[in-house]
């Protein structure tokens, strides 16, 4: 057996296209800042959103010793961003550490997919990271760290400034639930993923995905989360509505708290634990309808997924299974 857990692998693809579309990013900012030798605000930005982003994910796919350098190199940029603003004339030590970073996900990537892949260490790295942060943030390290200057008051960073008013908009609305899920029983929830993590819907897919497991039903709106176009837009300003129902509630809102690019979980609706009628029923809900799997009308059940005639592993390939010529329709639509 490798490396990773049955829903890691069902997720690995994406992982893998992600990230390496993440680390050709860096190395084009890289590239930049070291011709110019300085990093504009923007390129602080950049590199503190990818390494945010590598964080979350590889956490979420078993990847502790990856996450946490990300995590290191993050805090890192997340001090340069907040008291500088931009870092003129930076030192050599500091394009070393990030081409280092940036050659260790490179090859890790490159092997994830071998049998025999074990998670390389990340010490060294973390600890030249730790020990760069501790040199910047004392008296003589911040006129170095800032190139000599700091023009830039922190507060007034536009990056940050556009950051906290996008996720300040929506946040503060009350949602209204869905008609469609308007008094069924069970807990409803409306996810808010972070601004401009892009695939919003395939992150939602990925979501109840984790979630499916513990419970005995699970219904979304939108519904189709597999067709990205419309419904990638209404889950990006609106977020996506999860409605389930289980015995396990406290730790399934802990899996979508904790899922990757979530920003908000906010629960709408709770009654407690009750016995799932499409079990009893045998894959009958309450009006005598088979319950249909994810995508069609967005309602996932344990009846739905094994389906007639012992079909489970069938229909559970067929949704949730990520191919790449599927990803390829997701993420550029109409080629």
């Amino acid at each position: 057996m490798g490396y990773f857990d049955a829903d890691a692998e069902d997720m690995l693809e994406v992982y893998l296209l992600e990230t390496r579309q993440l680390t050709g990013q860096l190395s084009a900012v890289l590239l930049d800042t070291e011709k110019k030798n300085a990093f504009s605000g923007e390129d602080i930005h950049s590199i503190f959103r990818i390494m945010h982003t590598i964080k979350s994910s590889s956490a979420m796919m078993g990847l502790q010793e990856l996450s946490s350098m990300a995590h290191k190199l993050e805090d890192l940029f997340a001090y340069y961003r907040e008291n500088f603003g931009k870092i003129e004339k930076p030192e050599p030590e500091l394009f070393d550490l990030l081409f280092a970073a940036s050659d260790y996900i490179e090859t890790e990537l490159g092997d994830m997919e071998n049998e025999d892949y074990r998670p390389r260490s990340t010490a060294v790295i973390e600890e030249r990271t730790e020990a760069y942060l501790r040199k910047i943030n004392n008296p003589e390290g911040e006129a170095a760290a800032a190139g000599g200057n700091q023009e830039e008051n922190p507060e007034e960073n536009p990056q940050a400034g556009k950051a906290q008013e996008a996720a300040g908009d929506i946040r503060k609305e009350i949602p209204v639930i869905p008609d469609t899920m308007a008094g069924k029983g069970g807990t409803i929830v409306r996810i808010l993923f972070e601004n401009g993590c892009r695939m919003e819907n395939i992150r939602a897919f990925m979501l109840v995905r984790q979630i499916s497991g513990m419970c005995s039903v699970v219904e979304t709106w939108p519904g189709e989360l597999e067709k990205s176009g419309e419904s990638c837009g209404y889950i990006s300003e609106n977020g996506v509505f999860i409605r389930f129902e289980t015995e396990r509630k406290a730790e399934v809102l802990e899996s979508l708290r904790r899922g990757l690019f979530v920003a908000d979980c906010m629960i709408l609706a709770e009654e407690g634990p009750k016995p799932a009628a499409n079990e009893a029923a045998g894959g009958m809900d309450g009006s005598g309808k088979e319950s249909a799997p994810l995508g069609e009308n967005g309602k996932l059940t344990k009846n739905g997924l094994n389906g007639k005639n012992g079909q489970a592993e069938g229909r559970e390939t067929e949704f949730f299974n990520v191919r790449s010529d599927r990803l390829d329709r997701l993420l550029f639509p109409g080629s």
